[in-house]
């Protein structure tokens, strides 16, 4: 058994431990709030634990459903926190970027059990005006023909392109350095290892929402959030450049809903990614809540402004045999281990 297989089971084992002790009934029942992120609905494979099946999410909500409420995130604000203090836990919903699944996929099972939830938009994105930087530095990685992807000249050494796994680890560590730059920065780069690797002619964005999509889900009961414009990391970024994205993405949105933007998520979200200036444009900027990619439970005491999230994929509720695992869900939505 290797390590990966020996990690998996040891989790899996916990997890059952946790729910037949009772662990995850009782901090369960316990009040705050759990607020979910997911990226992508859909059944294609992901390199990046960015996507969950289609079938798992409707499993998953249900699940949910039999045990919390699920309330939307714009109800938790500094002036409505005693929510957070009342019997059991809430969840709350969220989906980061805009891509077009959280429609064609998500948004029917969402509108079939009466589930609110909320899309946090990178608003150029939306527009069709840029791609993003990871998914050009995954298509180039995986898909390139070479055995080498040569980027010494701008600094960024000679990448091995061998076996799958040598693949894999060569995306993950171009995507942590990579976030280390201004986002204009990082997507030319992106640009360059893309056309460098000999795959930019089979290099295929994701398909994202247009604001018809989103207006028709919106008058559905469906809430928008900010997400920026660009998606760039706040705090690699001048304070004028932060002041635009903050602003501009959440007037933007506002102009094609014709109803006021409370909430934001901030781009990769670590605390490596905003700081207090960040958050102090944020608040100015007109928003009542903030979520982070921090894992965590809110309560009572948490700032409103920094709101811990958990990101949730196929890796986290997925059984090696593709049905849903709610123990290692719950275990992991919890913050157990």
């Amino acid at each position: 058994m290797n390590l990966t297989s020996t990690k998996y089971f040891a989790k899996r084992l916990f997890s059952n431990a946790a729910y037949l002790s009772g662990i995850i009934h009782r901090r369960r029942s316990k009040p705050g709030l759990l607020i979910l992120m997911f990226h992508k609905i859909n059944d294609k494979p992901d390199t990046l634990p960015l996507t969950l099946k289609t079938n798992i999410f409707e499993e998953l909500i249900l699940d949910i459903k039999k045990y919390n409420d699920i309330i939307p995130i714009e109800s938790i604000t500094a002036d409505q926190k005693g929510i957070l203090q009342s019997n059991g836990l809430k969840v709350a919903l969220t989906f980061d970027d805009g891509y077009l699944d959280n429609y064609t996929n998500a948004y029917s099972i969402l509108n079939k059990h009466k589930i609110p939830a909320t899309i946090y938009l990178s608003t150029d994105h939306i527009d069709g005006k840029r791609v993003f930087w990871y998914e050009q530095i995954s298509h180039a990685i995986l898909m390139s023909e070479q055995s080498t992807l040569t980027l010494d000249d701008i600094g960024y050494g000679n990448q091995s392109l061998g076996s799958l796994f040598e693949r894999k680890n060569t995306l993950y560590r171009l995507n942590a350095t990579l976030k280390d730059l201004k986002e204009d920065q990082r997507s030319k780069i992106a640009s360059i290892i893309l056309e460098r690797s000999g795959a930019a002619d089979t290099f295929e964005s994701s398909k994202m929402l247009d604001w018809d999509v989103i207006r028709k889900m919106n008058k559905s009961g469906i809430n928008f959030g900010s997400h920026t414009i660009t998606h760039p990391i706040l705090s690699k970024e001048a304070k004028t450049r932060i002041v635009h994205e903050v602003r501009e993405s959440k007037l933007k949105i506002e102009r094609e809903l014709g109803e006021p933007i409370i909430s934001f998520a901030y781009p990769n979200g670590t605390l490596a990614d905003f700081n207090d200036t960040v958050i102090d444009i944020v608040k100015n900027a007109g928003y009542l809540n903030a979520c982070t990619t921090i894992n965590g439970i809110n309560h009572i005491d948490t700032p409103m402004h920094t709101l811990y999230r958990i990101n949730i994929s196929n890796e986290i509720c997925t059984k090696r045999d593709g049905s849903f695992d709610d123990r290692h869900f719950w275990a992991r939505a919890l913050n157990l281990f």
